[in-house]
């Protein structure tokens, strides 16, 4: 997201989803900024 100084602009639903379809199409890692 722009406050973890990121490009996303969606909003926090819509990148979890995206993050956990990452997951399960078998990607190696995700980067993910915790805070």
């Amino acid at each position: 997201p722009k406050w973890e100084g990121g490009n996303y602009e969606g909003n926090e639903h819509e990148r979890l989803k995206a993050l956990r379809l990452a997951m399960d199409l078998g990607v190696d890692y995700v980067d993910v900024e915790l805070q």
